[in-house]
């Protein structure tokens, strides 16, 4: 699962319509879940950056699990799903 939002890179430069991607989802019984998300130029052709986020998970997917989590964070409040 992917989202398409802007990015402030730390050197300041501005990416128009990153692609920021669910990567690697960690689980570990009875601590919090951690997903790795990729973020990419928005032609894929370059990786930028990896953000790290945790999350409660209890069973299912967890891709779905982590992508219903950062739809919850205010970071990503405009992001549009793809």
């Amino acid at each position: 699962m992917a989202f398409q939002l802007n990015i402030t890179l730390e050197d300041g430069s501005n990416v128009t319509d990153a692609i920021w991607e669910v990567g690697t989802v960690t689980t570990v019984p009875n601590e919090k879940a951690a997903v790795a998300v990729n973020v990419y130029t928005n032609d894929r052709s370059r990786i930028l950056q990896t953000r790290c986020y945790t999350f409660d998970y209890s069973d299912g997917d967890t891709v779905v699990a982590a992508t219903n989590h950062l739809k919850t964070l205010s970071e990503f409040s405009e992001a549009i799903e793809i």
